[in-house]
């Protein structure tokens, strides 16, 4: 006879009835009380509390864990419906978060918390009317919870009511003094407010609630500027990339605050990090604009305008602007091309066809040159630049008398660059030109 092997006998055994197989007096004895049956609305509870708990510890999986199987014993728990709209919340994911808080609404009608996510929800899609709806419902219910005021602050606050934006988020820290959000929010309320100090008091409460956040740097740093204090400024901005390498914002005001301070290179080298994180960073790049310019950085100036191009459009009011730009940088055709649209724009302006004058120069163009140059002087007679500029092209051409009129024409109108151009003017047309000098009174 074959052996029953232990594991197969050991299910058989476990399988029997209760006693069976055993004696009398070999029956186990009970060792704790049975667990009392707990009805299905306690435990769903009782998952409820704890998914609460671990939202507030910020395990968000854990707590979708537990509002789920707070559904799965009790279906119509309004509870666990609001607890995963608002993980939705945290998730941005509006849609779902609008669906979980209707479905809690629908069961109970008074649930002060599922209204406050709709404020949120309508907040991020936009929605005014229905958020304030949503805020007044909410406030009405529970007017202590502090999360109704903040998402209601935040709903004020984009549409630029900063008054009632400030009483919601001061409502939200009466209940919750540690919010740091709140702080940083009401901070920003007063400070569209015209309040600098109470701004700046804020911002201090929110870092004094965790210091380690990058964006309440920036913000002090932003605070501090516009109170002027620009190494101030400077400090929290450098305190705010210590904390976040790729905060850009930080970057940005870090520049600005160098600027201030006449440290222009500092500041090229701080819009230059914001420009490189965020590559469409439109107010770093129109930063950066006038100081290539300012050091003579044309091909740096260019590939900066060209950013705002591509974002702004090309604005036709800048076309000399943008001639400047090309012509320093050496693009001749797009310089020639901005001068044109530029002369269209203003025909009455003679700087435009000076410049264009300067262009066709550069390329010896000079009957194109005279031209641009004789418009020039036609609108104001009375700009030596014009006269000098054509003198000079007169020459080039071999028109010694032309040459002449223009260069006295310049003298009498008290040219600076007389002494230039009269040594150009007899080197280049030698014996042509004498010298007027001492008719001009120089």
């Amino acid at each position: 006879m074959k052996k029953i092997p232990f594991i197969l006998f050991a299910v058989f055994l476990f399988s029997l009835p209760a006693g069976a197989g055993q004696s009398e007096t070999a029956k186990p004895k009970l060792t704790s009380k049975p667990r009392p049956v707990q009805n299905r609305e306690t435990q769903a509870r009782i998952y409820v509390q704890r998914g609460l708990a671990s939202l507030k510890s910020k395990n968000g999986n854990l707590a979708r864990l537990l509002f789920n199987k707070a559904l799965r014993v009790s279906p119509d728990s309004a509870q666990a419906y609001e607890g995963l709209g608002r993980i939705s919340l945290y998730k941005e994911k509006w849609d779902d978060a609008l669906e979980f808080s209707e479905k809690a609404i629908a069961l109970n009608p008074n649930l002060a918390e599922a209204y406050a996510n709709l404020i949120l929800v309508h907040q991020k899609k936009g929605e005014w009317i229905p958020g304030l709806d949503a805020a007044k419902k909410a406030r009405s219910l529970d007017p202590q919870l502090a999360r109704a005021h903040y998402y209601a602050g935040l709903l004020y606050s984009d549409q630029g009511l900063n008054e009632e934006a400030i009483e919601e988020f001061k409502k939200t820290i009466q209940g919750n003094p540690d919010f740091f959000e709140a702080h940083l929010n009401l901070g920003i309320a007063y400070g569209k407010s015209g309040f600098a100090d109470l701004e700046l008091e804020q911002y201090s409460k929110a870092a004094g609630i965790d210091p380690k956040r990058s964006e309440i740097h920036r913000c002090l740093g932003k605070a501090f500027h516009e109170k002027r204090m620009y190494a101030k400024a400077a400090e929290h901005y450098q305190a705010a990339i210590a904390l976040d390498s790729r905060d850009a914002q930080a970057y940005y005001g870090l520049g600005q605050s160098y600027q201030k301070k006449g440290e222009e290179k500092k500041a090229v080298w701080a819009y230059e990090k914001a420009v490189s994180i965020d590559d469409k960073f439109l107010e770093a790049y129109k930063a950066l604009l006038p100081l290539y310019k300012k050091e003579r950085k044309w091909d740096a100036a260019v590939r900066v305008y060209e950013k705002v191009k591509q974002s702004e459009g090309e604005i036709p009011e800048d076309a000399a602007e943008r001639a400047f730009l090309y012509q320093n940088a050496g693009d001749y055709e797009k310089a020639r091309e901005a001068y044109r649209q530029a002369i269209e724009l203003e025909p009455g302006n003679p700087a435009n066809y000076y410049n264009l004058g300067i262009l066709y120069r550069s390329k010896e163009l000079w009957d194109q040159a005279i031209e641009q140059y004789q418009k020039a002087v036609e609108l104001n007679s009375k700009d030596p630049h014009y006269s000098f500029a054509l003198a000079v092209a007169y020459c080039a051409k071999g028109s010694a008398p032309l040459a002449r009129a223009e260069y006295e024409k310049a003298a009498s109108l008290g040219s600076k660059d007389l002494k230039q151009l009269e040594a150009y003017l007899q080197s280049a047309c030698p014996a042509k030109v004498e010298p007027v000098l001492q008719n001009a009174g120089r």
